[in-house]
């Protein structure tokens, strides 16, 4: 078991506002975790996707990058306005839920880039007066595998009929390409648990 984590945000680094986080469980040597329709939305069971409010997070001292903001102008309009709606739930709330959803501090947390996701999600948790639920042993990194397998062919990670910048369905692809590699790489099932 490994936890995808992914997360929109209104900047590059740590100490930027959060706007989003999604998580999925899943298997490296398995497969794609399924989707299924509640309300007429796609989601993935057991899966965990909170958007965050935006005005909560500048209050907790995170901030605004104007060129990243800027940049969610250009992004799919319903994700966008989806982020941007002000329905978001209070900071220190999400970090709650996705601790208490989060299965075990021993998972292995993977996210696109090892300077982006989990550093971003721990300094807004700090911010919270909360703490990431993983341990920092296990923090693995998706571009690095997807490089040593695929090089700059990241066309397997753009496929897909979910919108690009979504947390959940962004989670979703990562993990296909994450297990994809690991096929491609002949990993198996020992080397996989470590």
């Amino acid at each position: 078991m490994a936890i995808m984590l992914d997360l929109e945000t209104l900047g590059l680094h740590p100490g930027c506002v959060v706007m989003s986080i999604g998580a999925i469980k899943f298997d490296p040597l398995g497969e794609l975790p399924e989707i299924i329709t509640v309300d007429n939305e796609p989601t993935v069971p057991d899966g965990f996707y909170e958007v965050i409010d935006i005005d909560d997070c500048v209050a907790h001292g995170l901030t605004i990058d104007p060129e990243t903001k800027l940049w969610w102008q250009a992004q799919d309009g319903e994700v966008r306005d989806h982020l941007f709606s002000g329905n978001g739930l209070p900071l220190a709330e999400v970090a709650t839920r996705f601790n208490e959803w989060y299965p075990d501090p021993q998972e292995t947390v993977w996210a696109n880039g090892a300077s982006f996701d989990q550093p971003i999600w721990q300094t807004a948790c700090l911010a919270a007066n909360s703490s990431v639920p993983w341990n920092y042993r296990r923090v693995r990194d998706c571009r690095t595998v997807f490089d040593l397998s695929f090089g700059e062919d990241y066309s397997l990670y753009r496929n897909g009929p979910y919108p690009r910048h979504h947390a959940l369905f962004d989670c979703y692809r990562q993990i296909g390409m994450v297990q994809a590699c690991f096929r491609k790489l002949g990993i198996n099932p020992k080397v996989a648990a470590h």
